[in-house]
């Protein structure tokens, strides 16, 4: 049967909720139905949240941060180890989400009115969801299909969990007996049926406990083999771990199973396998969970071809719009037919044999190719393999659906592409399934105009999605062009690689520098191994294995057991209360010490001298969060003062750090708590700004304008945003009128706290990246509502209180992003009165009349210009010398590198000599060195277009002069140095070389 995913994720929820409500007596105050927590883990121990129990750590160690002791999720989930079988396989995914029941304390009362639950109660409820008929609540499978996994002990067969095979005999015996019974129960071992894997006799330590899975027999089409054999037959639909051990002893070696006083249940199930199961579908990428999304994409290819006439050559995009033109005139409902889904061999054979000139529902433009004689298609050659053929363009498709759901949950839970973490791998992901989209035909940005049917299916159970769809949308966009280029310097710097091993005389390309490529340009291996096939080249597959085994292997991070980490921080939450925040009505208030912690250990006491972190019961001190510093200040009692250099935020616990400064300082004393208000107001006044800041560059540059980060402290303010090119100087002064008018409007900064879904429908804005709770705070500042966000930090109460506010630098931060410093209040006055000065003292040295001082200037540098032209005609330069060094350039990521070692040339002749070499205005470096009686001289141009790759001559001759014992410096654009010690002249050029060749093979 086809199945509603929304209906099935909502029935799963509705018939726990149920049961375990009816388990605790029918009186849980409230639903057990938890939302999905973020895609970003709680803590550093995994890049993504990969499994449903992320989000209930705390209340699994005792803690019931949720409180209550049973709940049902669906849960966002990423992981990617395995992300080369994505397509391939019929269950592979990146993103996919997970059901999940859970129980925190067997027979133990929430304060919910919700109770724990153990064995017997899970093992039931799971099968009866999975095989109670629809009309009752379940999912009707086929019983038949359905086996299921014990813990079969170790090697001995201790430690077997008859427990588990007991109530399954139970309940299975209802529906065979004898041999037939005991073949649906399999024991396997503690890799497969116990977690965390391996650890009786393998550690690590800690709470750990065996498995129940149960598997759905997919049939005789998918081989031979069964549950044991772990073959694709055989599919885990639902996993029950059983949490009712503590391990401890020697890590490798047999460990000790001590039985838990508090037994936890945790389940979780594949929702994608589940819909799978339901939909009849050939592979999890084939069901109805991805449908619209692969209609979609073929929607686009068909486009290419009905609208603008391109991509004839390319087979998907033939046959996406014969399907398409079919489609005009048969019944929408074929959408969902799954032998086209599939793009079924015999189908494509059928529709592709009406390519003739008299069908009359072919498109003009496929007429007209075909009449001219001009369509050169594959699937002309009588050899082709349709099967074959097809089967690549499923997975590329699958691949594509996959990915692109992938990116936009992660992008919508704020995390964004970038060159490290989570992001980075975010952003191999969207490289991926662009290559996968060219080769199916598409040349250009095509992923981002997919978001909004994600966001359509999955929207009302996810409504991050919609409120983040749009900076979604553009920033994958960002991301494609900016891989369009990226892929073209890496095809660049696999020439180059190419080019070296030609010259060694060999035919084969070494691994691990063609898995760099994919690391650090993204080219895959597919791209790679089509460039070498061109040139009679092969790859050395081992070494690309290896390469890649090896980053998988250092991807993975420790074993799963480390969600339940143990250590102070634990033990302060599982014993108190988070810390309550005064800060936004005080900077002064009185607060008991709760805890102290020193080098990662609790302390009853601490004295004089003593570095730590205290946490107290509430606080003014603000947090470290959402782009905002940390508060600074004391806290003082008696005649004790602990100087508090930070504070952080964790859990909604505050941590203030720092030193005693005299006195002691004992667990439940009561502090006076100061923050240093000065500070706290420049903070404030720069927060303020931000808002504002941000809002004028959506009015002067447009809502494109998303932000991608910030910083907000005493001195200034920092705020990354997407742009695609630098901001002039007018709308500088744009940006900076706006903010500045809304300042001396003065208007009240208002606050409210509300739901996020009502914040969104009062218009606020969500800054893009952000997590947010259950409450948002929403601050609305300037006249007619001109900034409205969703923020937790301080701000002034009226906008006047800023007083004045200036940029003081716009630069680039990454391909697509600019980043922009300012500041506000007594700084922004003290740096006008500073260029006032300058510029006082510019008419006093130019002597210019008022108000001419750029004509003056203009004046001079002509007479500079002038200067220059005189002394080349008069200069030693040769045509001869100037062809040396051209001869002797090299090509780096596609920017020409002219470097020279000269005797006896003069600063002004260098000058000149790298004003002829770089005459034609391509993307070129000119670096030159000259030796002469007791000194060296050293000079260093970029072309402009290099400066906004993050080159800058001021900084690697910087370091070039002291090798030859002098100084100096200069723009990012050109720079010269002097020294007295020619003879590190040579030391000096190659470091500069290392340096431009660093920098423009990682921009």
């Amino acid at each position: 049967m086809k199945v509603d995913p929304n209906e099935l994720r909502q029935r799963f929820l509705d018939f726990f909720d149920a049961r375990m409500k009816e388990h605790a007596g029918g009186n849980v105050e409230g639903s057990l139905k938890l939302p999905s927590s973020s895609l970003q883990p709680p803590d550093k121990s995994t890049l993504f949240t990969s499994a449903g129990m992320h989000q209930f750590k705390d209340d699994f160690t005792g803690n019931l941060v949720h409180g209550t002791r049973a709940a049902a999720t669906v849960q966002k989930c990423m992981r990617t180890p395995d992300l080369e079988n994505v397509g391939k396989t019929a269950r592979h995914h990146t993103f996919f989400e997970m059901l999940g029941f859970f129980s925190f304390g067997d027979g133990l009362d929430g304060p919910n009115g919700s109770k724990g639950f153990f064995k017997k109660e899970a093992i039931r409820w799971i099968w009866d969801f999975y095989t109670l008929p629809w009309e009752q609540g379940g999912c009707g499978l086929d019983t038949s299909k359905l086996y299921v996994s014990v813990y079969g002990g170790d090697e001995n067969g201790e430690g077997k969990d008859e427990e588990a095979a007991n109530l399954w005999r139970e309940i299975l015996g209802k529906h065979w007996s004898g041999d037939e019974l005991e073949k649906r129960i399999f024991w396997l071992g503690e890799h497969d049926n116990f977690w965390p894997a391996g650890a009786p006799s393998e550690g690590p330590n800690g709470v750990c406990g065996p498995c129940s899975e149960i598997f759905y027999d997919l049939g005789e089409a998918y081989g031979e083999g069964d549950v044991e054999t772990n073959g694709d037959r055989f599919m885990e639909i639902g996993n029950i771990v059983f949490t009712q051990y503590e391990r401890s002893g020697l890590i490798p070696g047999k460990g000790t199973l001590t039985p838990l006083p508090s037994k936890n249940i945790d389940f979780g199930g594949g929702f994608e396998r589940l819909v799978m199961v339901l939909d009849g579908a050939a592979t999890t990428l084939d069901c109805g969970l991805f449908e619209a999304i692969r209609w979609k994409l073929r929607d686009l290819a068909a486009s290419l071809v009905l609208e603008d006439g391109h991509a004839l050559d390319s087979f998907y995009c033939t046959v996406s719009t014969v399907f398409h033109v079919q489609f005009q005139s048969e019944e929408s409902a074929l959408r969902s037919d799954q032998d086209l889904i599939a793009l079924d061999t015999e189908r494509v054979s059928n529709l592709m044999a009406s390519l003739t000139e008299t069908n009359s529902k072919l498109p003009d433009v496929l007429r007209s190719a075909l009449r001219a004689g001009s369509f050169k298609s594959p699937w002309f050659d009588e050899d082709l393999n349709y099967g074959e053929w097809l089967s690549e363009l499923r997975v590329r498709e699958k691949r594509i659906g996959d990915h692109i759901r992938a990116v936009t949950f992660s992008m919508s839970d704020g995390i964004l592409p970038s060159n490290e973490g989570a992001g980075y791998v975010i952003r191999r992901i969207i490289r991926r399934a662009f290559r996968d989209g060219s080769a199916l035909g598409f040349d250009g940005p095509f992923l981002h105009k997919l978001v909004p049917v994600i966001v359509e299916h999955y929207g009302d159970a996810y409504p991050e999605l919609k409120r983040n769809t749009s900076a979604v949308t553009a920033t994958i966009k960002q991301e494609e062009e900016q891989f369009s280029s990226t892929l073209e310097r890496g095809l660049q710097l696999l020439t180059g690689l190419i080019q070296e091993v030609e010259a060694k005389g060999e035919r084969v390309l070494p691994g691990k520098p063609a898995f760099d490529l994919y690391q650090s340009q993204g080219l895959p291996r597919e791209v790679v191994q089509d460039e070498l096939a061109a040139k009679d080249m092969s790859l050395d597959q081992v070494g690309y294995d290896e390469a890649e085994a090896a980053h998988r292997e250092a991807s993975k991070g420790g074993k799963a057991a480390v969600v339940f980490e143990k250590g102070w921080f634990q033990e302060v939450k599982g014993k108190y209360a988070p810390t309550e925040f005064l800060g936004y009505e005080s900077c002064d208030a009185t607060a008991k010490v709760v805890a102290i912690a020193r080098d990662g250990e609790l302390f009853d006491i601490i004295e004089a001298g003593d570095s730590a972190t205290i946490v107290l019961d509430r606080t003014p001190f603000y947090g470290e969060s959402g782009g905002q510093v940390g508060d600074r200040g004391s806290l003082q009692h008696d005649e004790s003062t602990f100087e508090v250099a930070d504070t952080q935020k964790r859990d909604d616990y505050f941590l203030h750090e720092g030193k005693l400064l005299h006195g002691k300082l004992r667990v439940g004393d009561e502090v006076t708590a100061r923050v240093d208000g000065v500070r706290r107001d420049r903070i404030r006044s720069n927060h303020s700004a931000t808002h504002l800041m941000h809002a004028a560059l959506r009015t002067v540059l447009g809502d494109h304008v998303v932000q991608r980060g910030s910083e907000v402290g005493p001195d200034r303010l920092r705020f990354d945003f997407s742009h695609p090119k630098a901001l002039t100087f007018d709308e500088r002064q744009q940006i900076e009128k706006l903010v500045n008018e809304q300042i001396q409007a003065n208007t009240d900064v208002g606050t409210q706290v509300m739901a996020p879904e009502d914040a969104q429908k009062a218009g606020a804005m969500a800054l893009f990246g952000e997590k947010y709770g259950d409450k948002v705070r929403v601050l609305s500042m300037g006249r007619d509502g001109f900034s409205k966000e969703l923020c937790g930090g301080t701000h002034v109460g009226h906008t006047g209180d800023i007083g004045y506010f200036r940029i003081i630098n716009e630069s680039s931060s990454s391909a697509g992003v600019r980043r922009i410093e300012a500041i506000t209040g007594t700084d922004a006055y003290n740096l006008a009165a500073e260029e006032a000065r300058t510029l006082a003292e510019l008419h006093g040295l130019t002597k210019a009349q008022p108000g001419k001082i750029v004509e003056k200037v203009q004046s001079l540098i002509k007479e500079v210009k002038d200067l220059k032209s005189s002394a080349k005609k008069g200069s030693s330069v040769d045509a001869g010398k100037l062809d040396a060094i051209r001869k002797k350039a090299e090509t780096i990521s596609g920017v020409t590198v002219y470097v020279a070692e000269l005797d006896g040339v003069e600063a002004p002749d260098l000058l000149t000599i790298k004003d002829a070499l770089g005459q034609d205005g391509a993307p070129s470096a000119v670096l030159l060195g000259s030796r002469g009686e007791g000194r060296a001289l050293l000079l260093l141009s970029f072309t402009k277009d290099l400066t906004g790759r993050g080159l800058h001559a001021g900084k690697i001759v910087g370091e070039m002069a002291r090798l030859v014992g002098g100084g100096g410096g200069g723009k990012p654009e050109i720079a010269q140095a002097g020294g007295k010690n020619p003879e590190g002249l040579s030391q000096a050029l190659t470091t500069g070389l290392n340096r431009i060749r660093e920098a423009l093979e990682k921009a």
